[in-house]
């Protein structure tokens, strides 16, 4: 079928059409040649405009790193000034210090010159006017009269013999005081020399103890002295029976109680012997004729004795095997083996106990390493004093995180009591030994002990190593000796106590020497103590045992304190009823401090008492040999110290520890402590 011929209409719009668009194209040209144009132009604008800005920013850059680099240059330029002129105010002030210390310098020294000369005239004067002058003196008079006799010159040696008359009773006077001050200086050096000999044959031949057994009757007698002595009015008269009537009713009560539990002195005798000690076969003994002839008698009963018997063999030889095994349903399975069982102490064959053992022989026993080691050697064991000295530094650097972990807590307490004593320590420059310090502070609240050694120069306990070691410390109270070093604890806002025991035993020394003054002060100390004893068996707390405290003893300490002011000016200052009097006068308010804090003890003996395995151990290994072991052995002396005053078995612990310490987290550490272990 042919296609349709289009009219003529159609064609002329169709053509119409065409031209239109073809128009429209053109002038789309058109557009697009202008809008290229203008683009050119534009695109030669931009080019130029960057041209510009970069030239205008490079231009602003330099003019900003001008401008900078002139305020950087001008505040460097002030700086210096500053600089400057600080540095010159600076070397003011130092040529301003430097002619002050010189003037105090000439002055120092001017002062010091007036004041050599004054005692060189001083001495050359009493040098001139002493005995030996005069004396010379009086000799050349005497010579100038023999002269002028044999002259026979009577005026003159008539003059001469005048002069001599003169002077012979100046002479006599200056003579007699200088010998009367020699005398009394050589009867002060006499008294202390034989008070020093009458110490030292006390200490070595005599006893050691300060007790002092003054029975009910003359103890009373001596206070109703003190009282009547001292004119005291009604009232401290009437506090002073109350108190005593208390206390002599307590004791009486207790003597009563005693009487009626039947509490009797322990009587001599073999003790048993303990039933967990093991037993060896028995050995039967029987009658001459039983052997042989058994069947002829018939045993009825028998009687055991037990004898004990020194074992040869301390020690044995744990051998611990690692079998090496395979499946045997499979015949390629690898061979298995347990891992190797490590010791405290790598590449070690001590085991836990024997390091215990070891460490408890030296510082619980006082055996040194060096007897250990023969003793060692006598019961089959020879080991080099290198190996143990090895070992004891590895375990000391085990246990090193509990004992700050004891430290800590100790140093938390409220109340705290120091002690300490000497430690020689070897210097290996100069081959001998130096005197250093272990102090021990004390936990009242736990009683357990931290053992603490500053090492570097100075003995070791100067007010400057207090205040270091005690740097953490939280507590009020401190008690204390009457070492001036614990002095700034009382000036820091907490509470000074100082031991009684020390004035107490002032007194004791002096009872020889005045037993009219030092019995009495006894004699009210004892009271004192007494109470405390009461306090103690009664079980008050709190605020009862302060009450207590200032009802029954504060009378007493009032009582003491003027007994002893009105004796003190009474006796020689070079005896030691002074010495005993003063000191209680000079630290009374510390010696008292105690009565306010229910918790704080009259006395510090039980930390001498803690102190007492330091210094018989000290007696036996005689001085560390480096500070580093003295730093050990104060480890060492804190942890045992907690396990002994806790109840626990020192060696038993440390080999608890030793078994246990390397799988221990740290957090868990604090568990291995001696208050926290149990058995």
């Amino acid at each position: 079928m042919s296609e349709p011929v289009p009219s003529t209409m159609s064609r002329k719009a169709l053509e119409r059409e065409i031209v239109q668009l073809r128009n429209m194209l053109a002038e789309e040209r058109r557009l697009n040649a202008i809008r290229g144009e203008q683009l050119s132009n534009l695109t030669e604008r931009h080019a130029a405009l960057e041209s510009k800005y970069d030239l205008e920013c490079l231009s602003r850059e330099e003019e900003v790193e001008r401008k900078v680099q002139e305020q950087v240059e001008k505040r460097v330029a002030e700086s210096m000034a500053e600089a400057d002129e600080i540095y010159r105010e600076k070397e003011r002030m130092i040529d301003r210090r430097e002619a002050e210390v010189r003037r105090e310098l000439e002055t120092l020294a001017e002062r010091m010159r007036a004041q050599m000369e004054g005692e060189y005239s001083e001495k050359m004067e009493k040098v001139l006017h002493g005995g030996m002058f005069q004396l010379a003196d009086l000799i050349r008079i005497s010579i100038a009269v023999k002269k002028a006799t044999l002259e026979g010159s009577g005026a003159e040696a008539e003059a001469e013999l005048e002069r001599f008359r003169e002077k012979l009773p100046e002479v006599r006077r200056v003579l007699e005081e200088e010998m009367r001050e020699a005398l009394e200086k050589a009867e002060k050096k006499g008294v202390r020399q034989a008070q020093h000999i009458a110490e030292l044959v006390r200490m070595v031949f005599t006893r050691k103890s300060e007790r002092v057994r003054l029975d009910e009757e003359n103890r009373e007698t001596l206070i109703e002295s003190v009282v009547k002595s001292l004119g005291l009015t009604e009232v401290k008269k009437r506090e002073v029976k109350e108190a005593h009537r208390i206390i002599k009713e307590y004791k009486e009560r207790l003597q009563i109680k005693k009487t009626l539990e039947g509490v009797t002195k322990k009587a001599h005798g073999r003790k048993p012997i303990p039933d967990n000690m093991p037993r060896l076969s028995p050995i039967t003994l029987y009658p001459e004729g039983y052997v042989g002839h058994e069947e002829e008698y018939r045993v009825i009963g028998k009687d055991v004795q037990e004898f004990i018997l020194p074992v040869s063999v301390r020690y044995v030889v744990q051998p611990i095997e690692r079998p090496i095994v395979v499946r045997k349903d499979d015949p390629t399975d690898t061979p298995r083996q347990s891992p190797v069982y490590e010791g405290p102490i790598w590449k070690s064959n001590a085991s836990a106990e024997l390091l215990a053992q070891i460490e408890s022989g030296k510082y619980l026993y006082h055996m040194p390493f060096y007897r250990q080691t023969k003793k060692m050697k006598a019961d089959g064991f020879d080991i080099a004093d290198s190996t143990i000295d090895g070992w004891h530094r590895e375990v000391c650097r085990m246990l090193e995180p509990l004992y700050y972990i004891q430290y800590q807590r100790v140093m938390q307490s409220r109340l705290l009591a120091a002690d300490g004593s000497p430690m020689p320590v070897l210097d290996e420059e100069k081959k001998r030994t130096t005197k250093r310090y272990i102090i021990q502070y004390r936990s009242i609240d736990t009683g357990i002990p931290i053992f603490l050694y500053t090492p570097g120069n100075g003995s070791g306990r100067q007010k400057t190593v207090i205040e270091a070691n005690l740097a953490d410390w939280t507590g009020y109270a401190l008690m204390c000796d009457a070492y001036s070093g614990y002095d700034w604890v009382g000036k820091s806002g907490r509470v000074l106590c100082r031991c009684v025991a020390h004035a107490r035993r002032k007194f004791e020394r002096a009872m020889d020497e005045n037993p009219n003054v030092a019995v009495a002060c006894i004699a009210m100390l004892q009271e004192i103590y007494s109470a405390e004893a009461m306090a103690k068996t009664c079980g008050l707390e709190g605020d009862e045992k302060t009450a207590m405290r200032r009802e029954l003893e504060a009378p007493y300490w009032e009582l003491l304190k003027l007994w002893c002011g009105r004796h003190v000016l009474e006796v020689p200052e070079d005896t030691l009823t002074y010495e005993a009097l003063s000191y209680l006068l000079r630290h009374y308010d510390e010696l008292t401090a105690y009565l306010d804090i229910a918790k704080m003890p009259i006395d510090n003996n039980d930390t001498e008492r803690e102190i007492r395995a330091m210094v018989m151990g000290k007696k036996a290994y005689l001085y560390c040999r480096t500070e580093e072991s003295c730093q050990r052995a104060a480890m060492m002396y804190s942890l045992l110290g907690a396990c002994k005053v806790l109840g626990k078995d020192p060696e038993k612990w440390l080999a608890h520890v030793l078994k246990h310490i390397g799988s221990t987290k740290p957090e868990n550490l604090h568990r291995l402590l001696p208050e926290e272990w149990t058995e």
